[in-house]
């Protein structure tokens, strides 16, 4: 198995934080994106997806089984999640290339105001709210997010489109973890006025506990 080295932007936006999810861990440090056995699995599942669709029983299994044999993997992920935060609001602006940004009115995982962040950094992108989805829409309604897609590639070429200026912003690289987070918090004055943002200063011991 090869170990993760760095994920790109990993920590996504400052409002997409505002999550059920990630509240409860910073409360509890409890997050059921940890699965240490097989049992813990289905509530992963409750978590990620609001209208999960059917799973055959071995399957269920099987994906239990795995998410356990890479929980060291899962855990160094989450370590770079929260203990190196890079938010792309920090790092970018005015991205031109066209989006489209899909997201599930009921996602704990992530709070749907991370759409309107990206939404305000990619000037030429459009916002799709799925109604009672979840963190997963291409698996909980796969038709209606294939028929949103196939559409706005369809007007990709007639849509006008705007630019802008591109404008400076600093990116955290290099740093150690108190570091970043001490950058990230004097950032985050950037941020527009009125948009949650979470502190990224979580508590790293519940994701580097040993198994």
């Amino acid at each position: 198995t090869t170990m993760v080295d760095k994920l790109l932007h990993q920590a996504g936006t400052f409002a997409a934080h505002q999550s059920e999810m990630m509240n409860t861990y910073v409360a509890k440090g409890k997050i059921p994106l940890l699965v240490e056995h097989e049992d813990d699995y289905q509530k992963l599942v409750g978590l990620v997806m609001s209208k999960p669709p059917y799973f055959p029983q071995a399957v269920l299994t099987v994906l239990a089984r795995r998410a356990v044999s890479d929980l060291q993997l899962h855990r160094q992920i989450l370590h770079q999640f929260v203990g190196d935060p890079q938010y792309l609001e920090q790092c970018f602006v005015n991205l031109e290339t066209p989006a489209l940004i899909v997201w599930g009115s009921e996602d704990k995982v992530l709070h749907p105001l991370g759409a309107d962040t990206l939404h305000r950094l990619f000037i030429n992108s459009e916002v799709k709210i799925m109604d009672g989805i979840g963190h997963l829409p291409m698996l909980e309604d796969p038709e209606q997010t294939a028929a949103d897609y196939i559409a706005f590639r369809a007007k990709l070429d007639t849509m006008p489109r705007r630019t802008a200026a591109p404008v400076k912003r600093e990116v955290l690289t290099g740093q150690s973890a108190p570091a970043a987070i001490a950058a990230a918090t004097a950032l985050g004055a950037r941020i527009p006025a009125g948009e949650k943002r979470a502190t990224p200063n979580i508590n790293q011991q519940w994701c580097l506990k040993k198994r």
